[in-house]
């Protein structure tokens, strides 16, 4: 069987290259405020170099288009693990594969951007990562937790959550939501709004095995405790009230900015509303987040991930992906999307065996 014409692998290879796109395209305008794109670029639609941005640690190593950053980097390390296991990874596997990377990263920039994930795999409790802070140092390059998991996006969630030691307080559901919606993504003909509605569902059940019923009873518990699911339905209240998403950005800017400049449930939120905004649509959405502003390369990787697990690589122009193939090192996202196919395919068949011979025993 040629896996690569599979719907499987389809989905698979979009949500990671889609994933990889939405950094690069990102990438050029990070950190600027819609108001500085409008005026420099008008609208980006398209992958550009990086002219006013130099290489950095956890921006992009080269200046030319296409180039990605330390989001698409911290997704092939979560595919290294995965290949490594042969499976879902767990924590002790990314663990080892940012020791491993760390060990055999060239020195300067290589080695720098991986350091402190580094330190907190050394030192676990002992050290908080980026000082603390909710960072979207997970949900960046969370995409191989969700196409491991396709359709199931339960799992998806609990085996994301599991393995991101890596950020603290909330942005830790962040990325494990985001893992979810894309593994929903995957489902054969849902919806856009059905992926949202299960990647929350997913959540709430995860949190109802960890939460006592008190808490959760509890005055606070909205205010305290449900930090993703408040701001991304804030955000779709605010979606909904407008046309289309160069009106909203003013007063979604006003909800969805958090003090930290890089934190894990603003990147969520921005990716979520703008994928319900475009009703899933790859390029709309993509660019939608690009456009947004603030830390864009991270929000449209994550609606990269889901928009290209939704709707495949099909969807994706094939500019784009030669040229994010192409300028960056490495092995290409199509040969991790082939050998989690595979994987994928092993795991599947392995579980039917196993429910045939339960259900002879019924």
């Amino acid at each position: 069987m040629d896996v690569k014409k599979t719907q499987l692998f389809k989905k698979i290879y979009g949500a990671l290259i889609g994933s990889a796109i939405g950094d690069a395209m990102g990438g050029p305008v990070e950190m600027y405020y819609y108001p500085d794109i409008i005026k420099k670029h008008g609208w980006v639609n398209s992958l550009l170099a990086y002219d006013d941005i130099n290489p950095s640690v956890h921006g992009p190593w080269s200046k030319e288009a296409g180039s990605y950053t330390d989001d698409s980097r911290m997704s092939k390390i979560f595919l290294d693990a995965i290949l490594s296991c042969n499976g879902v990874p767990d924590d002790t596997d990314i663990k080892k594969a940012y020791i491993d990377y760390y060990y055999n990263a060239k020195e300067g920039m290589p080695k720098e951007f991986i350091e402190e994930y580094f330190m907190k795999a050394i030192y676990g409790d002992r050290k908080q990562i980026f000082g603390g802070q909710p960072t979207n140092g997970a949900i960046m390059g969370i995409a191989p937790f969700g196409v491991i998991n396709p359709c199931n996006p339960q799992k998806a969630l609990d085996d994301a959550f599991k393995a991101a030691f890596m950020v603290e307080g909330y942005a830790r559901y962040s990325a494990a939501a985001a893992a979810a919606a894309i593994s929903a993504a995957m489902i054969p003909g849902i919806k856009y709004d059905k992926v949202i509605e299960l990647c929350f569902a997913s959540l709430n059940n995860h949190k109802k095995k960890v939460e006592g019923e008190l808490w959760r009873n509890c005055h606070m518990y909205p205010h305290v405790a449900m930090k993703n699911e408040k701001l991304v339905r804030e955000c779709i209240t605010i979606a909904d009230k407008y046309e289309d998403t160069s009106s909203l950005r003013k007063e979604l800017l006003e909800k969805v900015e958090q003090q930290f400049f890089a934190d894990g449930a603003e990147t969520l939120a921005i990716a979520v509303t703008m994928f319900y905004k475009t009703k899933g649509d790859f390029k709309a959405s993509v660019e939608a987040c690009v456009n947004f502003g603030r830390d864009n390369d991270s929000s449209a990787s994550v609606v990269g991930a889901i928009a290209g697990a939704f709707n495949g690589v099909d969807s994706i122009p094939q500019e784009w992906i030669k040229l994010v193939e192409t300028v960056n090192d490495g092995p290409s996202f199509e040969d991790f999307a082939e050998k989690l196919t595979i994987i994928v395919m092993k795991a599947l068949k392995e579980q039917s065996n196993v429910l045939k011979n339960v259900s002879s025993m019924m």
